[in-house]
């Protein structure tokens, strides 16, 4: 009787440590199958155009320099 309650209890620890394997890797299966955004592509500088009279365009380049928004006109004309 003794040797059959030892064999049940031995049983019921494996099983306890089967189990609580088996749902910590599930948990992990879950973890990776999350998708992953994507990274957004930042544009630390952009090529702008500005209306300006007689229909033609002006070409800028707007930036971010030490935390602030900076422009640098080009001096060059677009056509429409």
């Amino acid at each position: 009787m003794e040797g059959k309650a030892i064999f049940l209890l031995i049983s019921f620890v494996f099983s306890f440590f089967v189990v609580t394997f088996a749902a910590d890797n599930m948990k992990l299966v879950v973890m990776a199958n999350k998708v992953k955004k994507q990274a957004k592509v930042k544009e630390p500088i952009r090529i702008r155009y500005k209306a300006i009279s007689a229909g033609n365009q002006s070409i800028y380049l707007d930036y971010y320099y030490n935390g602030k928004r900076e422009y640098e006109f080009l001096k060059l004309l677009s056509g429409s």
